[in-house]
Order: C-alpha cells, then sequence, then structure tokens
C-alpha cells in the first residue's frame, strides 16, 4: 500500500531560500521522513534528487512551470531507501528539467560549488552532489542521461555511480528518454556507494528499462576489490593497469592501503593524470 504522508515533517522552501540556512542553495526542500527501524541504511541519512517523486513532498524538477506539485506517491528508490532503514532528510536542487551539465539554470537559481563559491557545482543533479561535499549528507540520488550524475560528482569531489541501464528501477522519476533514463547513487564514499545502490537496484515489475536484470553483492566484491590493492604500492609506482583494477573507470581519488584490517582499506591518496586519461 502506499506510504502514509501523515506526520511527514517539512521545512517550508521559502525557508531555505535564506543564504544562511542554504548557503550552496543546493537545498529545494528539507523533510524528516524515518524508514524501518532495521535496514542496511539505518543511521544513514539521503538526500533525494528533485525530479524523483517523495508523496506529500513538493517537487519541481529545476522548473517553475512544476512549482507547486505535490507528488501523492513514492517513486521505487523512496520505497527501497525506506524499507532498508535509511531516513530521507529532504530534496536537492537540480538543473531546469535535468537539461543541463552546469549548475546555473534551475528556476531556484544557480548551485554553488561548496569547495569554492561562485563556481560550478556541475549538473544536472546539482544540489546532490554539492551537499554530499558539504558534508551534509553522506548519501544523495542522482539521475544520469548524459552525465548528470558523473559530472557534478567530478566537480564536488564526490564518489557518483551510473548504473548499468535498467539496473535501478525509474518508476516515479521524472523521464527525458526511456532508453537514456538511470538514476543512482551519489555519496562520501566507495562503500557507502555500493551499499546504496544494493538497496536501490533490482526489478519492480513497472519500469520497461528493465530486462532480465541482475542484482549482486555490491558490497562485498568493493571488499573483495579492496583487499587485493598491494600495501607496498605507493603514488609514484601505481601503474594504470592497477588503477584501473580497482574501478572500469578511472577516479580521481584511489583508495590505496597501508594496512588492511578485516578486509577494509584505511587509507587515501590522490593521483594527478594526464588530461588524456580523462577523456
Amino acid at each position: 500500500p502506499p506510504r502514509s504522508t501523515q506526520g511527514v515533517s517539512s521545512a517550508a522552501s521559502d525557508v531555505y531560500k535564506r543564504q544562511e540556512d542554504n548557503p550552496y542553495n543546493a537545498w529545494y526542500w528539507r523533510t524528516s521522513i524515518k524508514g524501518n527501524a532495521r535496514g542496511k541504511l539505518k543511521g544513514h541519512r539521503v538526500v533525494i534528487k528533485d525530479n524523483v517523486m517523495v508523496a506529500g513532498v513538493p517537487m519541481m524538477n529545476g522548473a517553475s512551470t512544476l512549482e507547486g506539485y505535490t507528488p501523492e506517491i513514492d517513486a521505487t528508490i523512496v520505497d527501497r531507501i525506506l524499507g532498508a532503514g535509511g531516513e530521507i532528510v529532504g530534496k536537492a536542487h537540480c538543473e531546469y528539467f535535468c537539461l543541463s551539465g552546469g549548475s546555473h539554470t534551475s528556476a531556484a537559481g544557480p548551485v554553488q560549488n561548496p569547495h569554492r563559491l561562485g563556481y560550478s557545482a556541475g549538473g544536472s543533479s546539482s544540489g546532490s552532489a554539492a551537499l554530499v561535499a558539504a558534508g551534509e549528507v553522506g548519501m544523495a540520488i542522482g539521475g544520469d542521461q548524459g552525465g548528470s550524475i558523473r559530472m557534478p560528482s567530478s566537480y564536488c569531489g564526490t564518489y557518483g555511480m551510473k548504473p548499468t541501464h535498467g539496473l535501478v528501477p525509474y518508476t516515479g522519476i521524472m523521464p527525458i528518454e526511456v532508453f537514456v533514463d538511470h538514476t543512482g547513487p551519489i555519496t562520501a564514499s566507495v562503500a557507502d556507494n555500493a551499499l546504496l545502490l544494493e538497496v536501490i537496484a533490482g526489478p519492480d515489475g513497472y519500469d520497461p528499462r528493465q530486462y532480465n536484470v541482475k542484482r549482486q553483492a555490491y558490497t562485498k566484491a568493493t571488499l573483495e576489490k579492496f583487499t587485493h590493492v598491494s600495501p607496498s604500492v605507493n603514488e609514484r609506482e601505481l601503474k594504470l593497469e592497477q588503477y584501473r583494477a580497482l574501478d572500469n573507470n578511472i577516479p580521481i581519488k584511489v583508495l590505496l592501503t597501508d594496512k588492511v584490517n578485516n578486509g577494509i582499506a584505511v587509507s587515501y591518496t590522490h593521483l594527478t593524470l594526464p588530461t588524456i586519461l580523462l577523456v
């Protein structure tokens, strides 16, 4: 049955137009929707991109033409986050109908990069990445058609995942085009990214984008990869093959181990790569 919105606590959006309450203009709406008492996301606070339906919480998808609309149902991923014990703490600004790779087109004004005000946070999941980068939440939901999770994650220094098409159900999310619509996690760590993906992935029986979807134990796979990184590797010795072994993409931040404790790698290093490798 649909989740009851009775008792949902939401803060009026005009409060967050004040700079002191919303210094990066990344929040669209604050709320507090508690999930189940137990689950994989217990204790985690999650912000939702404002193209995703959350029952009882306004949604404008960055566009003035939708301002005032309030969904009556939850998107599948919202239901899964709450079912796993997560707390939804609000909606993050996104670009106007999610059609920009910058962070300047939202009807509510530009989203600021938390690392340097006046600079782009990337888009279209601009608010989601900015709030994670600012440390206001540890997890966020983004959307990606042409880079809208990956670009703000690279601009803001967060971990963004564009999942395989159809892996995460798009039901209850404002679409752009069925063949390129993706939704996925933006987080402050690789481990949290794997955890959130593990919760939201899998078929829901409604989304036509999904065909023969196979959800996996991403958290387990992540830990297994970390334990295979050599403790003796340092920044100068790191080879491209070892670099790619951590991820099929080429991340800016690479996890290396000085010490491995119970399979969890514990230290970070940063690399500067030739521009050609980042294209």
